[in-house]
Formats: structure tokens, sequence, C-alpha cells
């Protein structure tokens, strides 16, 4: 399975994610349409609260949409041997099984499959992306985590 395939699977997932989100403001914003307003409840800060909340989900679903947008723009033609936006990168740290990553700046946490093995979307801003942003296969480095530092080798880079 190319790249390709497995940034759809990703894009599938935020855009599931985007229309839940879309569905909670609809249903916030309906909320503070029905609330009580200042008139008819001078303590109940309902409307006030579900109004806040429909903006906030609605701001949250149309920054997916961009985001989806933008790693739909990604160029995966030229290959790299240092690690990019868009790059696989297969990690080990002694004693522990191989773990491969996928770059996006979207879709952290997102589990993605190529037949063979599980691949999880991390953004380039956390921290196992800082650590590897710029190295090629072979480097070491350190992932500093809120777990603490961790010590990988770069073993591939796609």
């Amino acid at each position: 399975m190319d790249k390709a395939q497995l940034l759809e699977q990703v894009v599938i997932s935020l855009m599931e994610d985007a229309e839940k989100t879309s569905a909670s403001a609809q249903a916030a914003r309906q909320e503070s349409i029905d609330a009580p307003g200042a008139m008819q409840s001078h303590s109940d800060t309902t409307k006030s609260q579900q109004d806040w909340l429909a903006q906030a989900l609605a701001a949250s679903s149309a920054e997916t949409r961009e985001k989806i947008q933008r790693i739909q723009q990604l160029d995966f033609s030229p290959s790299h041997e240092e690690v990019r936006e868009g790059s696989i990168v297969s990690l080990r740290e002694e004693g522990r099984d191989q773990e491969t990553y996928f770059l996006l700046s979207a879709g952290s946490g997102i589990k993605v499959s190529d037949g063979s093995r599980q691949i999880v979307v991390t953004t380039p801003s956390s921290p196992i992306g800082v650590a590897v942003l710029g190295k090629t296969a072979g480097d070491r480095c350190e992932v500093r985590a809120p777990r603490g530092v961790r010590h990988v080798a770069i073993e591939a880079v796609e």
C-alpha cells in the first residue's frame, strides 16, 4: 500500500470527526436557541454557554477541514532520505518492538494499516516528530515525552 492510500484512510477518519463535530455544533446551536434568555431567567447561563460551545465546535470542525485540505496537497512523488512531513518513519527502542509513524500536520493518534503493519499518525510538533524531523535512517535520537526521555533508532524512512 502506498502513502496516498494511507493518507486516504487518515482523511476518511478526519472527515468522520469533522462531521460529528459539525453535528454537535448544530445541536448546541439549537440548544442555545431553545434555552431561556436573560429576560426569562436572570441566573440561567445555559443560552450563553451553549452558544459558546456551538461556536467552538463549529470552529474545530472548520479547522479540521482546513487541515484535511493541507495534507491532501502533500507531494509524495519525490523520495526523501530525511524525515519530513509526509514521511513514514520506523523507530525502534532497545528491548521493544518496532513502531511506525506517519508524520502529518493533522490526525495525530489515528491508526492506519498498510496490510502488514499498524502505522500511527503523529504531527511534526509532537515529541516524536520534533525528535525525528531532518534525521535519516540509521540515526539515533532522543524523544522527550511527558513520560520521560526515550532513546530510539530510526530504522527506515519512506
